[in-house]
């Protein structure tokens, strides 16, 4: 985005789409302005191609960034969407799926070494 003005108003509109409570708004200019919302250690990007009408968005699993623009990145937000909500929704299941495999695999170790 050309300004700091546009990045804000595009990260306010998602913070309205969000249906959980809780969500902040982070802006900042890298070679351009930029902007997501974060709730905890996730994060989600909104990004608009091309002048496109559509907003697409992704998002990013972090454990030592504060605002998670970077980091050790977790899980990442690798399919986009048009519903931020949707979204975060799949990215956990997708995260806790993960999860639930490593705890499979440390449960048949349980006891060696």
């Amino acid at each position: 985005m050309n300004t700091k003005e546009q990045a804000t108003r595009e990260g306010k509109k998602l913070l309205k789409l969000m249906k959980t409570k809780g969500w902040k708004l982070d802006v900042w200019e890298n070679l351009g302005w930029h902007y997501c919302i974060y709730k905890g250690r996730f994060t989600v990007y909104g990004e608009r191609y091309y002048n496109s009408k559509h907003v697409m968005y992704s998002c990013l699993l972090s454990d030592t960034f504060k605002y998670n623009r970077c980091g050790s990145m977790l899980w990442s937000g690798v399919p986009w969407n048009k519903n931020p909500n949707i979204l975060v929704k799949n990215q956990i299941k997708r995260a806790q799926k993960v999860i639930n495999r490593l705890q499979k695999c440390v449960n048949s170790v349980k006891g060696v070494g």
